[in-house]
């Protein structure tokens, strides 16, 4: 079974190390054919080894991007439509591509999905906010799809 690992989205911190574990534990499982499309910072901390693993691909634009989206999202679906998964996990969701394939996502920020409980009295000036407002709501956007 073909599988293709999303994440190219995770850029920070812990995404960033759950990113690298997951990739490090599943390509030992051989029962399954990998691809893992994975964001730079991910790449980087990859072993050397891994870096010239061929199932790894690093995608450097951000789907998350307004600005990159497009080209990240064209290279993307590149990758799905040469390797042909029946499933498309996604470390990181959500991961602002409509796939054609069946795709399970992991959420991870709680906080943009349901910004209730969201302390904004620690968040400094109206802007940022604002920002972290919107960021949920384009996030929440791709999604409820």
């Amino acid at each position: 079974m073909k599988i293709i690992v999303n994440a190219s989205t995770l850029v920070i911190g812990g995404g960033i190390q759950v990113g690298v574990s997951f990739k490090e534990h599943a390509i030992e499982n051989t029962d399954f054919e990998w691809l893992f499309l994975v964001s730079k910072g991910i790449y980087e901390n990859l072993n050397y080894k891994l870096k010239l693993d061929e199932r790894i691909v690093c995608i450097v634009e951000l789907p998350a991007k307004i600005v990159s989206w497009y080209k990240s999202r064209k290279i993307i679906k590149r990758y799905v439509n040469k390797f042909n998964p029946i499933l498309i996990y996604s470390i990181g969701f959500p991961s602002y591509i409509r796939f054609r394939k069946i795709e399970i996502g992991r959420y991870t920020n709680p906080w943009e999905f349901n910004p209730k409980p969201l302390p904004w009295h620690i968040i400094d000036g109206l802007l940022n906010k604002l920002k972290i407002r919107l960021g949920g709501f384009w996030k929440k956007c791709h999604v409820l799809r």
